[in-house]
């Protein structure tokens, strides 16, 4: 088993970045299909993934595509690409989802300036909220109802259109990030506002009603994709079969345990993660089926583990890059296509480039 120990030091990010781990590994095939049905063909495990655009708001009759491009709620030039503003796509399930599911909404996005509460700081403030319903109406922007406290000013949106919400019963949290980094926020989804067809969801950018700190409509994002993981996600070609929370033995640690089980024989990919760490610890815990070896990979230490159990034998690496406080993993799992001197070598390579 590996397990994961970090600090929380950084609070709500951290917390965001392990539900990201838990939900990512428990929806290893990112297949839009179910694994299975039970009673009345209920969804049991299913993800359903968005990477493009395909819906282009209430009322459309077409795609405006605000994917994969930068957008600011503020219409000050072409750049700002403001006709794309507010941010629009929809999953279609296919199937009834039970009142007991439990469901995750995942955005993958770019640049987003977190507000995190540091108002002495001009560099963030950035509050990209999350709608999600199956209501078309909700994701309308035409409410307002929160209570700004700080002018924001060079938007150029007519009759101060900057401050226009979208419905306030569909609001489900908001995205989590920094400057020039992408990353992954999960947010938890009641079942009860999922339906068998379509389901829309809506993102939008604003200034932190709270932040006087350089109150400005300045602010772009970009979102890359979006899935809807419902009661785990499918897993059709291999599942985590055991995960779990546990706390660590120093404050405000958390140990995250896993354990990857593949159903289809064949080669499995390859997987490249990394952990900001911001001053936290990270540390991996090997049982006896790990074989592991510390090595010297130019100036790094890098540890090689060989691990072989009765359903699944993979091979990974670990290794901390000081200069950027990250922590790198190398994986791979199933037909074991690289040798372990191919591994190393790829590493050698990944390093070389800044990792």
């Amino acid at each position: 088993m590996l397990s994961t120990r970090s600090s929380l030091r950084r609070g709500r990010r951290y917390l965001s970045m392990l539900l990201t781990i838990a939900i990512v590994l428990s929806s290893f095939a990112p297949a839009a299909v179910a694994s299975s049905s039970g009673a009345g063909g209920a969804v049991e495990g299913v993800t359903y993934f968005v990477d493009h655009d395909n819906w282009g708001g209430p009322g459309s009759t077409g795609i405006d595509g605000d994917l994969d491009i930068g957008i600011k709620n503020q219409n000050n030039s072409p750049a700002d690409n403001y006709d794309k503003f507010p941010i629009e796509f929809k999953f279609d399930v296919d199937k009834p989802v039970p009142g007991d599911a439990e469901a995750y909404l995942l955005i993958r996005a770019y640049d987003v300036d977190e507000e995190d509460g540091n108002y002495n700081d001009s560099t963030n403030g950035e509050w990209d909220r999350v709608y999600f319903s199956s209501n078309p109406e909700h994701i309308r922007m035409n409410q307002r109802y929160t209570q700004w406290k700080y002018p924001i000013p060079g938007a150029n949106i007519p009759n101060n259109g900057y401050m226009n919400e979208m419905h306030q019963d569909a609001y489900v949290g908001a995205l989590s990030g920094s400057d020039t980094k992408w990353n992954t926020t999960v947010l938890p989804i009641e079942a009860g506002k999922i339906v068998q067809g379509e389901n829309y969801v809506g993102i939008t950018i604003h200034h932190y009603y709270q932040d006087p700190s350089n109150p400005n409509s300045n602010w772009q994002m970009t979102v890359d994709w979006g899935q809807l993981v419902i009661n785990g996600g499918s897993r059709s070609k291999g599942e985590i079969t055991y995960a779990s929370l546990e706390p660590g033995s120093g404050n405000n640690e958390l140990i995250v345990n896993t354990e990857f089980m593949p159903k289809v024989n064949g080669d499995f990919y390859i997987g490249i993660h990394a952990m900001m760490l911001y001053g936290a610890d990270v540390k991996v815990q090997q049982e006896a089926e790990n074989e592991a070896e510390v090595l010297v990979l130019g100036s790094r230490t890098i540890i090689y583990n060989d691990v072989q159990k009765e359903h699944v034998q993979y091979r990974y690496l670990n290794w901390y890059n000081e200069e950027q406080d990250a922590y790198y993993s190398l994986t791979m799992d199933g037909g074991k296509t690289l040798t372990k001197e191919q591994l190393l070598k790829l590493a050698e390579e990944l390093m070389n480039n800044g990792l």
